[in-house]
C-alpha cells in the first residue's frame, strides 16, 4: 500500500531549509533533563512513555520524497522506540556531559 504524502508546514519547511544550510551538525538539536528525586518505577515510566508516544502522532511523522524530488511527509504505520538504556548518573557533571554529547550528535 502506497503511503498518503503530504505537504510539509511552513515550520517545518523553515526547519528543513535550515538543515539543508547546515548538513551534518547539530544545528536545530534541543536538549533537556528532568530530575526525579523520589524511586522510580522504570517499568512504568516506559509504558507511559510508550502510551504517550501511541497518542500523539507528531512522533509518527516521516520524511521522504516524492517522484519529483520534493520533501514530503507521512504517517508511518509503526515506530520503532527503544528505551531499553536506562543510565545511572552520580553527579550533576556527568549529567552535563551526557546532554552535551546528544546535544552536539547531528541527527
Amino acid at each position: 500500500m502506497e503511503q498518503k504524502l503530504y505537504d510539509l508546514t511552513s515550520p517545518q519547511k523553515s526547519i528543513w531549509i535550515t538543515e539543508q544550510f547546515y548538513k551534518n551538525t547539530p544545528v536545530n538539536n534541543i536538549c533537556g533533563a528532568a530530575i526525579i528525586n523520589e524511586p522510580v518505577n522504570f517499568s512504568n515510566l516506559k509504558k507511559a512513555i510508550k502510551i504517550f508516544v501511541e497518542l500523539n502522532d507528531s512522533f509518527w511523522i516521516r520524511l521522504c520524497f516524492d517522484k519529483n524530488n520534493e520533501i514530503k511527509q507521512y504517517f508511518s504505520n509503526s515506530y520503532d522506540l527503544d528505551l531499553s538504556d536506562i543510565v545511572s548518573l552520580k553527579s550533576n557533571e556527568e549529567l552535563k556531559n551526557i546532554q552535551e554529547d546528544l546535544v552536539n550528535t547531528p541527527f
